[in-house]
């Protein structure tokens, strides 16, 4: 299958010849004119694309190039323009439309069930735990909550998403997760180095995500889910935090929202989730705003809470400062965060 069409799972990158893979963003398609003076890279971000022209009214015939690395962009352009890359005698062409179901929900929740919320597919469809399974078996039996049976309260913690999604860029994520979670629950500390930030605050960001999802609350734009899929990374205005904690039960978890204050639109501006696995506690606040909440302002959450998005550079240890936030970290912060304050 050629790259960039529906199906295609690894290639080269135009950019830097290394392997690019589908299952794991962000990564951009780039198509135009085979001589590179017409080029458009797409996704840059929902419903967002790079071009040097109208795709709307192309001044030429369109073709599927390759992929890219996200960051490899600007590098394969100019691969292109200087024509170094020996593209195929024959290439997949490319005509745009526009897509109004996406369109119709910016700004919008994702509402229709019947369509996958991350890329808007019609399916099919499969049941997404909120909570995996591999996450479920490590923490069993954790302050005596068992989640074996149909006593576990987590398993009817399910999202309808594509098989497509579920078992492609969902599936990485889960396992490169479940590679440092797994570690963490069984060792009284660890170091996490850029990487690890990376993928633990996309993870903490999905669950998030998908608990709003999961409650119908109907509250968080659409453009914030089909985000994460394309950067595979927090999408712009949220930040996430981790602490520690004794815990007295397997797993907890708390949907909340950031309340507007004097001259903001009226209803909440944010999500706001806090939960728990095992010892760990996660923090998420996404403003719808883009902007990023500041809850650092309590002396428990700036010394115990150690943020994950926007990331630290270099390695940073967990527990941060070897403090814990009790047995109960989810009910703690919620007492404490400040989640009106927002970062200068």
């Amino acid at each position: 299958m050629p790259p960039g069409l529906p199906g295609w799972r690894r290639a080269a990158c135009l950019g830097c010849t290394k392997v690019v893979s589908e299952a794991r963003p962000p990564w951009v398609v780039i198509a135009g004119s085979r001589d590179g003076t017409h080029l458009i890279a797409f996704p840059t971000g929902p419903e967002r694309g790079a071009s040097t022209f109208d795709p709307y009214d192309p001044p030429t015939d369109v073709f599927i190039l390759g992929v890219a690395h996200e960051d490899c962009r600007e590098p394969a352009a100019e691969r292109l323009r200087k024509q170094e890359i020996s593209l195929a005698s024959e290439l997949p062409r490319l005509s745009f439309e526009p897509f109004p179901e996406l369109v119709e929900t910016f700004r919008r929740p994702h509402s229709d069930r019947e369509r996958c919320p991350f890329c808007g597919s019609e399916g099919p469809l499969t049941d997404e735990d909120i909570f995996p399974v591999w996450l479920q078996k490590a923490v069993d039996d954790w302050a005596g909550q068992t989640l074996r049976g149909p006593g576990n309260p987590w398993r009817d913690y399910l999202v309808p998403v594509c098989s497509n999604c579920n078992n492609r860029w969902m599936s990485t994520l889960e396992n490169d997760t479940s590679k440092v979670i797994k570690g963490m629950l069984v060792s009284a500390s660890a170091e996490l180095g850029e990487s690890d930030q990376l993928c633990l605050a996309t993870w903490a960001t999905k669950v998030a995500f998908l608990l709003e999802y999961w409650s119908t609350s109907g509250q968080l734009p659409h453009e914030f889910l089909v985000g994460l899929a394309v950067w595979s990374r927090p999408p712009p205005g949220t930040g996430v935090w981790l602490g520690a904690q004794s815990p007295t039960a397997a797993m907890t978890a708390k949907i909340d929202w950031i309340p507007g204050t004097d001259g903001d639109e009226v209803g909440p501006v944010g999500l706001w989730v806090t939960f728990s696995v095992g010892t760990l506690v996660f923090l998420v606040l996404t403003r719808f705003d883009g902007r990023y909440a500041a809850p650092t302002s309590h002396p428990l959450v700036a010394q115990a809470m150690l943020p994950l998005w926007p990331p630290t550079e270099g390695v940073v240890a967990w527990p941060r400062d070897n403090l814990s936030l009790g047995k109960d970290g989810v009910g703690v912060l919620a007492e404490v965060v400040d989640v009106t304050a927002v970062m200068p």
